[in-house]
């Protein structure tokens, strides 16, 4: 016999019972197991976590230290520190490398032009024989 067939007859023994003290029930009534089971629940005994490994707790928190103190340098990086960045346009000092950053770019496309006219005039010297220069006189 099964644990559930052992369990759904020692219930149906002792409905059974009650019900004869009652007497509202017939003799002949059979329970079903889901009817029996309704509303029950199974029982879990509480998990005890194991205490943890003070290397690992020491870690963890020189971890957790470390990012706090990224992250308060990330949030005061464009802080102004000296005077010589204040004298700056009164700017912040990220809109400043932004600034930067646009200036280079614009620098690097007038470069990259130049050096490709300077290119382009080399390459029809040398293709046509022709240096492009007109001589007066």
């Amino acid at each position: 016999m099964t644990v559930i067939s052992k369990h759904a007859k020692m219930l149906q023994k002792q409905l059974f019972t009650q019900n004869k003290t009652n007497q509202s029930c017939t003799d002949n009534q059979r329970y079903w197991l889901h009817e029996l089971l309704k509303g029950s629940t199974l029982y879990r005994p509480p998990t005890s976590r194991p205490p943890r490994n003070p290397e690992l707790q020491a870690r963890l928190d020189k971890i957790a230290v470390d990012n706090s103190n990224k992250e308060y340098a990330k949030m005061v990086k464009s802080a102004v520190v000296s005077e010589q960045d204040k004298v700056a346009f009164r700017i912040p000092q990220d809109e400043m490398q932004e600034i930067r950053g646009h200036l280079s770019a614009i620098i690097n496309v007038l470069f990259s032009i130049i050096a490709c006219f300077g290119a382009f005039y080399k390459m029809s010297g040398v293709i046509s024989g022709d240096p492009g220069t007109v001589r007066i006189g």
